[in-house]
């Protein structure tokens, strides 16, 4: 679906735009009467035509502030009436169409048609990187820290390009386990949508390995209101523009941020711990995606933090939760602390990091050689789950 943003001075010369817009099945993103606002800020992903009034003093503005971020947001120039000079004068400043009094649909239709084949053709030819997503069932689970060794290992293993982005805006640690304090973060990047290109891309990441970059969290946790989700969703669709493979931490529990970027995943991994309540927590989030019609198949479930004594049965897990098992890591809190203090990743030769080796393997269509896991009954679980 196409969205257009409409800045017509005319209440009703604007009001007859928008209604054909709409019957064309456009999606309007703004309608208003001056453009003293900059355009890329009143829709965060930014429209895909801008129907503009050039009689306003601040036409030429807009059209340079386009030119200059070259976007792809095709212009149709409007005036009240058919204005010769006026019409090569936007034609000149990068209008694609206009339209004037009374208002001729049918070329209105064409314009949108035209507009929209070359919409789908510039999509078309955009290689898209595979996007998998990490969410943690509870917090604690472990998420954050498979989803920053997914990424290096996928870079180590030559799957080509990595971007690593951080949506735990309240907690987020990948830029820790890579050593990145501070500079830019995902809430800039989503600040910046509008004007976004592959330069002002590169300005905000972190390249911290060769071939894998990371966008972090913020800093500090933001207690104010946030930009609209839609916002943080461009941002994830315009990295999958930019690499082989984005690797996304989601954060704890599904919330309507995280839900908010599902569609633009291929893979979501769900990360539970052993204990009883973030096992019962991941089956509500089961149970949950399958209220909101999400693709079961893309979902996947990892059990993290797992002791040294503790066996888990694949099998009676997948039964209870809904979901099949992908992957068991095993809890190494003083390998991961040390790897942490010193802002190094953990060994690839541990089992963790096999593990990880593996889960990256199967990602990318090559599998390694993997381990198979213990059998013991979740008896407290299954009793305590049944009566949830």
């Amino acid at each position: 679906m196409l969205s257009a943003g409409v800045v017509v001075t005319d209440p009703e010369f604007r009001k007859r735009i928008v209604a054909g817009l709409q019957r064309l099945g456009v999606r309007i993103a703004f309608d208003v009467e001056d453009a003293t606002t900059p355009v890329g800020r009143r829709d965060p992903i930014g429209p895909d035509l801008l129907v503009l009034d050039f009689s306003q003093p601040g036409a030429p503005g807009i059209m340079a502030e386009l030119k200059s971020a070259q976007s792809p947001v095709a212009v149709i120039a409007a005036f009240g009436l058919h204005e010769p000079e006026a019409i090569l004068t936007a034609v000149r400043l990068g209008a694609r169409e206009f339209v004037s009094l009374p208002l001729n649909e049918a070329a209105l239709a064409e314009a949108v048609r035209t507009i929209g084949n070359e919409k789908t053709e510039r999509e078309a030819r955009r290689k898209m990187a595979s996007a998998v997503g990490f969410l943690a069932a509870t917090g604690g689970s472990g998420a954050s820290v498979i989803a920053c060794h997914v990424a290096a290992e996928l870079r180590r293993s030559g799957a080509g390009r990595v971007g690593l982005l951080d949506f735990d805006l309240a907690g987020g640690m990948a830029g820790l386990w890579f050593g990145v304090d501070g500079g830019y973060s995902i809430l800039d990047a989503v600040h910046n949508l509008g004007s976004m290109d592959a330069s002002l891309w590169k300005g905000l990441v972190s390249a911290v390995q060769p071939e894998l970059d990371v966008l972090g969290a913020p800093a500090g946790i933001p207690l104010g209101a946030l930009p609209d989700a839609r916002g943080f969703a461009g941002v994830l669709r315009y990295a999958r523009s930019q690499y082989d493979w984005v690797v996304v931490d989601l954060a704890a529990q599904l919330t309507p941020f995280s839900a908010g970027l599902l569609d633009e995943l291929d893979t979501l991994y769900l990360v539970a711990t052993p204990e009883v309540a973030s096992l019962l927590q991941a089956r509500r989030i089961v149970q949950k995606l399958i209220q909101l019609n999400y693709p079961q198949e893309r979902v996947r479930l990892l059990v993290s933090r797992v002791e040294k004594d503790q066996v888990l049965s694949a099998e009676e897990l997948k039964s209870m939760i809904g979901l099949p098992v992908e992957g068991i890591f095993p809890s190494d809190r003083v390998e991961i602390a040390s790897a942490h203090a010193v802002g190094r990743l953990i060994s690839p030769k541990s089992d963790f990091g096999r593990r990880i080796a593996q889960l990256a393997g199967r990602l990318t269509g090559k599998p390694v050689e993997e381990s198979k896991p213990a059998v013991s009954r979740f008896s407290r679980f299954r009793a305590l789950s049944q009566g949830a």
